[in-house]
């Protein structure tokens, strides 16, 4: 049987106050209502042979509580002296226990609001910002939730630009955390649990050339502290590329060099803007999108197009991914070679790789199979 202290030892472990009054009173309590289920039960049983340890349980709770049901009450002189000292003792301590842990869990949704408690997700998408203008986290946001990979996963926000996650996003999206911090402090990253993050998207820290410093500095603290973590961060200057290579970063979006082409381009032809950005952005009907080893090697690029027109999927390839290398609309007798990737234009991000007919990629295979069994 364990002792008062070993037992009062177990409780400041499990109440969310460590020292103080508050713990002195819930001791008190707790000491109590364990003393007075052991009297109210040894006394009553005598009157009441089927009384059980349960009920005795529920009596203590509703005395302390002051609810008072009287389906079940003492019988004896003796278990109603203890029950009034019980109610004596308890009468103050219930109502102070309860409103010190009421405070108490304010307290923590507070921080929680604001960003102060470590996170507890995992698979989990980092948003790191440091502007104070929430458009683009909701732009990003967005995108994430339409797509069947992201959909689904937690997404923190990492920023010290806000006091608090902003209410344009906390009230139009669920499953959103944020954690307060600077983005150049790796405590930051531990508090929202970055070794069991899944990405990182990775704002520039400013509008000129020379914030790319500091934004390859957040992404080599969290390369750090986890190494197999994908990154993506956005370069506004594309000499220093070399900066977030260096810090473990391969998904570099130079949006210094995007502008521009994007201007000059439309100037040229009108349409190709909008088309731009309606098949990047994954809220349109039709969406942009790669795979990185599609695993079709030794078919041409010319074979792959002419048979995803014949499984009528509304799905065109567009480009091969080759290393580091982007080749779109490459020649026809362009041969894939083992881990070639695909660049895709579709209605929607397909499902490459699922078992059986669900996958793009058997089907494509078997369309392969019948189109090079005609031909022979």
């Amino acid at each position: 049987m364990m002792s008062p202290q070993h037992i009062a030892k177990r409780l400041r472990r499990w109440l969310p106050w460590k020292s103080g009054a508050s713990l002195l009173v819930s001791e008190i309590m707790f000491l109590a209502f364990l003393l007075y289920v052991f009297a109210f039960h040894t006394f009553e049983e005598r009157e009441n042979p089927n009384l059980e340890l349960f009920d005795s349980v529920w009596v203590a709770f509703i005395t302390m509580t002051t609810i008072g049901y009287g389906d079940i009450s003492a019988k004896t002189d003796a278990g109603r002296i203890s029950t009034i000292i019980f109610s004596i003792i308890t009468l103050g301590c219930f109502s102070t226990v309860a409103s010190q842990l009421i405070t108490k869990l304010s307290d923590i949704h507070e921080r929680r609001v604001k960003g102060l408690v470590r996170l507890r997700l995992n698979g989990h998408i980092l948003i790191v910002d440091w502007s104070k203008n929430p458009d683009k986290i909701t732009t990003v946001i967005e995108n994430l939730r339409t797509d069947a990979d992201t959909c689904e996963s937690p997404i923190a926000i990492v920023s010290e630009a806000f006091e608090e996650l902003p209410n344009r996003v906390a009230d139009n999206f669920d499953d959103i955390y944020f954690s307060h911090g600077s983005p150049t402090n790796a405590n930051t990253y531990i508090q929202a649990n970055v070794a069991e993050a899944r990405t990182a998207i990775v704002f520039a820290s400013g509008e000129d050339s020379s914030a790319d410093v500091l934004t390859a500095a957040a992404v080599g603290i969290i390369d750090d502290l986890h190494p197999r973590l994908e990154i993506v961060a956005e370069c506004l200057d594309k000499q220093n590329e070399g900066l977030f290579r260096r810090n473990g970063c391969e998904r570099i979006v130079f949006t210094g060099e995007i502008v521009p082409l994007i201007l000059s381009k439309t100037a040229i032809d009108r349409g190709v803007g909008p088309s731009v950005f309606a098949t990047l952005d994954t809220r349109t009907e039709s969406t942009l999108y790669s795979i990185q080893d599609a695993q079709l090697d030794g078919y041409t690029f010319a074979q792959i197009s002419k048979c995803l027109v014949e499984l009528e999927e509304r799905v065109l390839p567009q480009g091969v991914i080759r290393g580091r290398r982007i080749i779109m609309a490459p020649e026809k007798d362009f041969m894939v070679e083992d881990g070639d990737g695909l660049i895709l234009l579709g209605d929607r991000k397909h499902a490459w790789n699922a078992t059986g007919k669900s996958g793009l990629r058997q089907r494509l295979l078997d369309q392969l199979g019948i189109d090079k069994e005609e031909i022979g």
